[in-house]
């Protein structure tokens, strides 16, 4: 995910990371000086390592940053994140959270509400193969192996 929004923000934007298991930070890391190596207009890296649940990656993140225009959450518990990252948006900034459960979204959700943000959007998103017919025309495909998530976007409001 990282590499993605670094494409998207290009070289004059600030990407921080927070990334808890060691051996995973080692990966990102690697994949990252890869991608600045290809790509033209790399953004600023910074990768925290810690857990994001902890105030304190939050603010060592704040204070590579200020403020933040926007922030992802893509762990298991985001609800228990959300407190801490929501203080540090801008007003106007958005919180993401990736859930991969229903009941996820849920106290996503109420933790977004609770922290004072408003949930602008919050839906599925389902990833399902397609192939071609045999008598012309393409079709969802047979194979029932899909990927569903749940996402919800919040917004702070002044």
């Amino acid at each position: 995910m990282a590499l993605h929004i670094a494409h998207s923000i290009g070289g004059s934007g600030l990407l921080v990371s927070i990334e808890l298991r060691p051996e995973h930070a080692a990966v990102a890391l690697e994949n990252i000086e890869l991608a600045k190596a290809a790509w033209d207009g790399f953004p600023e890296f910074h990768l925290i390592e810690g857990d994001a649940t902890s105030p304190t990656s939050a603010q060592s993140a704040a204070e590579l940053s200020g403020k933040f225009d926007a922030a992802i959450i893509d762990l298991p518990e985001p609800w228990n994140v959300v407190p801490h990252l929501a203080p540090l948006l801008r007003v106007g900034g958005r919180l993401a959270c990736y859930c991969p459960v229903s009941s996820q979204l849920e106290q996503a959700w109420e933790a977004c509400e609770k922290a004072g943000l408003a949930v602008e959007w919050a839906g599925e998103r389902i990833d399902r193969g397609w192939t071609k017919a045999s008598r012309g025309g393409v079709r969802p495909g047979n194979d029932p192996m899909g990927h569903t998530a749940f996402i919800l976007i919040a917004q702070r409001i002044a």
